[in-house]
């Protein structure tokens, strides 16, 4: 959250605790100390706000709802209480303001915050929440719209700030055109996508609750998945169970999702990160469009399609070391094993530096072409030799070899006797600067 918006919410929080307010704010009679209001039929505005450094006069359009007025006049009381906020401001409190100008925008957003923080204070949104977390996304609603006297929509952008870990709420503004999804900003939740579009039943599955709401021309989808730590829960199952090889993944794959019934969603980057190295794996939502492959620690292997024919899928099937499934009713996982863990030998046996090597290797095989292949070579160590403060030597080396695998257009330089020479001086070299 950026800093003036923390500043207006502050500011808000400051008038609620000098006023001495409770909720449900008594905001015409907070508002009537600073300005001067007037209702009348305004065709263009919700409410008009003028003459600010003065006399400050609100004229609010008497054609308005009750939860709306209130968050209207919340919202001009921000733009007389925010030191920044100066001039003549007609105002449209709808929360999205695409097409605005650029500060114009950025006024009636912080505005709109005021009147948020003001009329829903952040403290007690959060004790109805975390009250009504484990029931329905619904009934959280209806008691903030009940309690505060607010609109659905000013109560659902408010929750959606303070979401508990492993929610997920996805907003859909039929009216505008537009949809965008929250979550906690601590969550570690995996989703699969087709496109920019989330897959919402590969996040149900095991999950514990979820549901869909739909308000005039909002529809929300939301769920939630669990209320617990991922990694607390996945170190006592790594306890439990050593994972040295696919199969042991698969195994404990099915522990987590079938015998303790964890949402795959919430739990599978975590578990990923606990692999071994050298694992890729693909979670693919019911053999649909919606997919996303994961990789374990200082795996740095991705499959280099540009130079061959095949798919993705395919490129791993070829030069993985094994290949194995793990199925459930509703998704699956590939797994594909690469070689991860090689101990760099002794090379001092042979005198010549990396430079030297490659270009003995190359010469065998692209005299014609030496600075091109120099060129991809050296591309592949630089982008890796950005990163190399992540790791250690050896496991530099592993990952170096690691971008190598499937390279075709290298095939020649990467299968000769010297290559693996090349990448061990080459390491040795950068790690002694």
């Amino acid at each position: 959250m950026c800093e003036r918006i923390l500043n207006v919410r502050k500011i808000a929080k400051r008038v609620f605790i000098r006023e001495q307010l409770s909720v449900p704010v008594d905001i015409i009679s907070v508002l009537k100390k600073s300005a001067k209001i007037e209702c009348d039929d305004i065709p263009f505005a919700d409410a008009i706000c003028t003459n600010l450094e003065k006399e400050p006069l609100i004229i609010y359009n008497e054609n308005t709802t009750e939860s709306r007025l209130r968050f209207t006049l919340a919202h001009e009381l921000g733009h007389l209480k925010i030191p920044w906020h100066r001039g003549d401001v007609a105002c449209h409190t709808e929360e999205n303001l695409s097409e605005a100008e650029s500060r114009y925008r950025e006024l009636e957003k912080e505005a709109n915050t005021f009147a948020s923080e003001l009329l829903i204070p952040t403290e007690w949104l959060k004790g109805i929440v975390y009250q009504y977390k484990n029931i329905d996304l619904n009934d959280i609603l209806n008691q903030i719209t009940t309690g505060a006297k607010v609109s659905f929509l000013a109560a659902l952008y408010a929750v959606c700030e303070v979401l508990p870990e492993g929610y997920y709420v996805n907003i859909e503004r039929i009216d505008y055109g537009y949809n965008h999804s929250k979550t906690n900003r601590e969550s570690d939740i995996c989703y699969l996508k087709d496109k920019s579009n989330v897959c919402i039943e590969w996040l149900k599955i095991n999950s514990i609750n979820s549901g869909v709401i739909s308000k005039s021309n909002v529809k929300v989808k939301w769920v939630y998945l669990a209320d617990v730590n991922p990694s607390i829960c996945i170190d006592r199952l790594i306890n439990k169970y050593e994972i040295k090889d696919s199969g042991d993944v698969i195994r404990f794959l099915s522990i987590s999702f079938d015998k303790y019934k964890l949402s795959p969603a919430n739990y599978i980057n975590e578990i990923c990160r606990r692999l071994p190295s050298g694992y890729v794996l693909k979670i693919q939502f019911n053999n649909s469009r919606y997919y996303k492959y994961l990789r374990s620690n200082n795996t740095l292997i991705y499959a280099n399609i540009d130079e061959s024919s095949c798919s993705e899928d395919e490129w791993y099937n070829k030069y993985s070391n094994s290949s194995s499934i793990y199925t459930s009713e509703f998704f699956e996982i590939y797994i594909w094993e690469f070689e991860s863990s090689i101990n760099i030998i002794d090379t001092r046996k042979d005198n010549r530096n990396s430079k030297e090597i490659l270009r003995n290797i190359v010469e065998r095989y692209f005299y014609d072409d030496e600075q091109k292949i120099f060129g991809k070579v050296n591309g592949v160590i630089g982008a890796l030799n950005s990163k190399k403060k992540k790791f250690t030597r050896d496991e530099f080396y592993n990952a170096l070899k690691q971008r190598f695998i499937g390279r075709v257009d290298l095939q020649q330089i990467i299968e000769d006797d010297d290559f693996d020479k090349f990448l061990i001086q080459k390491t040795i070299e950068l790690y002694s600067k």
